[in-house]
């Protein structure tokens, strides 16, 4: 259920900045500097002063635009599926409707409802709304809303101004240290801007202040350390010719490999060393005199890898080597021919240790080469090989991946984020404590990966079992469709109906990390159970806090009842009263107890040997400044 197209979809936009208000405001996310306030008011002044109508969406071009793209995904299923299936996505799609209203040019208000109900079908969970076609109708159809919502070009500039105004006066008001809703406001305010093409200048410096990234995966140095570092004893027989003289013996290498981690952006630069001691016991033939020799010398060999998504990257080995040699004996019967042997040896000792010496380095040379040039066969997968098809089915952008590396830790620092979504205002906190891979998620990316999916809409509770199974709970039990109207709840414990709830259309989901609790729920504009409905704003919550288990590991617990709030003035009736109770009793069942209490089992084709196979479990949590970071081992 929806208001009109004119006077709610347009109208919840541009006074969203002051619906936030409402609300009662948040801790902290991060700090903001007397500079970056100065940034963003000037930003939204320049946006102000530069507003015009003459960028607005037209809505003849972008009527041409959505005819013709439901014209190319008529026939791409007419010609690349069954007619069974044609037909149920036709269905589903239900797209003569609006057609015929565009086409008989319809008052905004009825085109307007009806393709804002076309893009929520458009953006969903089910297979095949990422194909490129439905991608493509999918984006017409958001422009033909836009030019729909400012087709009163002189109204909508007025409206633009005023919410700037309105959205100034409360960026006065930001205490230095931002609410989620004013920073979930901010993020409005440029939505409205982008999705009116208005001061795209103003939008780029607005977004360039929520500039970090909202999630990172950090993975302790001593994992790659336990992969790599290993002990090396290796020998083997020596059979060689050096100045007419052929050696025959043993040769042994003694030492260790081991990797160190190297400061880098870009990619993870790991530093895999070989120290040696290099021992040698040989016998020389040349002619009749043998000559019995000993070697010992040190070995060093390093070598760089770069380490990103698209695998192993081998730089050129470096190798050092010191080698001293002595002649133990010379064996021939004749004391004059040992005497002879000996000073010609001694005059060919440097330059025979010379040519050794070249040898050994070209030997462990190639061997460190060859054993190193193993890793780069290692593939990194893909992280997003599963996850992009649901990115593009939920309208959201592929995330942006930074790879790097400090002196003890390889990092991937990712940001989920359209053109019309902010990031992360601070850094990521430091992971404190023992772990070996640990996640980071901020706020905004939970908001930027689930509004577009849940903004204005309408979702049933066993609509809410996909999201629910994400989590790892298991799936609510039935309920009844069928409900009375009684408002004595005690009464229908055993059988309480499903309830459906409307998102709103600004931050649907609370996701705040601060303070040590995690506190998540959602907000709507309306709920409905059987024959009962509330439209209100409401706002659905409850709270986590670390706590550990029997086994000390660390689990999320649900520390408090489910709290509804109504922001707003006005007292509940008697009969709305009811409804809260019920929306607490459903919201119940629906927020789990427990969080992150299942083990998380690695693949057993991981590339690290230390956490192949193996079940990790949550060695430390925290929720700070918009952060929660989950350590596991």
């Amino acid at each position: 259920m929806h208001a009109s197209f004119f006077t709610g979809c347009f109208l919840q936009r541009s006074v969203a900045v002051l619906l936030f208000s409402c609300f009662a405001p948040s801790l902290a996310i991060g700090q903001l500097s007397d500079s970056q306030r100065s940034t963003l008011m000037s930003a939204v002044l320049s946006a102000k002063h530069s507003l015009s109508t003459s960028t607005l969406p037209r809505r003849e071009q972008a009527k041409e635009a959505f005819l013709r793209d439901v014209q190319s995904t008529k026939q791409f299923f007419q010609f690349n599926t069954s007619t069974n299936n044609n037909d149920a996505w036709l269905e589903y799609l239900d797209l003569e409707e609006l057609i015929e209203a565009v086409n008989d040019d319809a008052s905004v208000a009825t085109q307007g409802n009806l393709a804002v109900d076309l893009h929520q079908r458009l953006v969903g969970l089910a297979p095949g709304l990422e194909l490129r076609t439905l991608v493509q109708l999918r984006r017409s159809v958001s422009d033909l809303v836009a030019s729909l919502r400012y087709s009163d070009a002189e109204k909508s500039i007025s409206q633009l101004e005023k919410q700037l105004e309105a959205f100034e006066e409360r960026l006065n008001d930001f205490e230095s240290i931002p609410t989620a809703d004013d920073v979930a406001s901010l993020g409005a305010v440029i939505s409205v801007l982008q999705d009116s093409r208005q001061a795209p200048s103003a939008v780029q410096t607005i977004r360039s202040v929520f500039d970090e990234p909202n999630a990172i995966v950090t993975l302790n140095g001593s994992l790659v350390q336990q992969t790599v570092n290993r002990c090396v004893n290796q020998s083997r027989p020596v059979s060689n010719c050096i100045l007419g003289t052929r050696l025959v013996g043993m040769a042994s290498l003694n030492g260790s490999v081991t990797a160190t981690l190297q400061p880098s952006i870009g990619a993870a630069l790991l530093s895999v060393s070989l120290h040696g001691q290099f021992n040698a016991r040989n016998r020389g033939y040349n002619g009749p005199v043998v000559l019995n020799t000993t070697g010992t010398g040190q070995v060093f060999a390093t070598r760089n890898l770069l380490l990103n998504e698209s695998g192993v990257t081998m730089q050129p080995a470096s190798i050092q080597a010191s080698l001293s040699s002595k002649i133990e004996s010379i064996e021939h019967r004749l004391r004059i021919v040992r005497r002879i042997a000996q000073k010609k040896a001694a005059e060919q000792k440097p330059k025979a240790d010379r040519i050794a010496l070249e040898k050994l380095k070209a030997e462990v040379s190639e061997q460190f080469v060859r054993e190193t040039d193993q890793s780069s066969s290692m593939k990194v997968s893909d992280p997003l090989v599963k996850v992009r098809p649901w990115l593009r089915r939920l309208d959201l952008v592929e995330p942006t991946r930074l790879w790097g590396s400090t002196s003890n830790a390889i990092f991937i620092q990712s940001s989920m984020r359209r053109n019309d979504q902010l990031g992360s205002l601070s850094p990521a906190p430091p992971v404190m404590g023992a772990y070996d891979i640990a996640v980071q998620i901020h706020e905004t990316l939970i908001d930027n990966a689930l509004t577009p999916m849940l903004a204005g809409r309408t979702v049933n509770q066993s609509q809410i079992e996909p999201l629910l199974s994400l989590t790892g709970r298991k799936p609510l039990p039935a309920k009844s469709s069928n409900a009375t109207d009684s408002l004595e709840l005690e009464d229908e414990e055993s059988k309480e109906p499903a309830f459906e709830i409307d998102f709103a259309r600004v931050r649907p989901v609370v996701f705040e990390a601060r303070e040590g609790v995690l506190r998540v729920g959602v907000r709507g504009t309306r709920f409905a159970q059987g024959r009962r409905e509330l439209t209100r704003a409401m706002e659905i919550t409850t709270s986590y806090s670390p706590a550990r288990d029997t086994s000390g590991n660390f689990i999320l617990i649900r520390d408090k009842d489910v709290d509804v709030d109504f922001p707003g003035r006005g007292r509940l009736t008697v009969a709305q009263s009811a409804i809260k109770t019920a929306i607490q009793k459903s919201f119940s069942e629906v927020f789990p107890q427990v969080l992150a209490d299942q083990p998380i089992p690695v693949p057993t084709d991981a590339p690290l040997d230390a956490i192949r196979g193996r079940s990790l479990r949550v060695s430390q949590i925290a929720a700070q400044d918009g952060w929660l970071t989950l350590g596991v081992r």
